[in-house]
């Protein structure tokens, strides 16, 4: 890894996390108390990038992100600073689609 992209992501891992499950107050459970009502209630974007149990445990129906598909020029295009879109595919998880971490972990075992 190139030391611009080494430099700038330890920089993005510096910062504090915006959801963490010992917060009371974290951003995604405030959103979901603040849409109870709701009929489905998905998470889209860098929040959205983590093992899905807790989320779907709480009410969330889908999350959405993108997985990085072309990592050398996405690291390259990065550093530059220009758009790094077109190295990435976005995904869906669903509560139905999803097995759970458990069997995902016995899986891979």
């Amino acid at each position: 890894m190139n030391s611009c992209a080494t430099k700038r992501i330890i920089a993005l891992r510096s910062t504090p996390p915006r959801w963490h499950p010992a917060k009371k107050s974290s951003a995604p459970v405030r959103v979901l108390f603040a849409c109870r009502n709701a009929h489905h209630f998905a998470i889209v974007g860098p929040t959205a990038g983590c093992v899905p149990d807790p989320l779907f445990a709480r009410g969330v129906d889908a999350l959405g992100g993108r997985r990085v598909v072309a990592r050398e020029p996405l690291l390259e295009t990065f550093c530059r600073g220009a758009k790094w879109g077109a190295y990435t595919a976005k995904y869906v998880i669903t509560r139905e689609n999803y097995p759970g971490i458990e069997r995902l972990l016995a899986a891979a075992s």
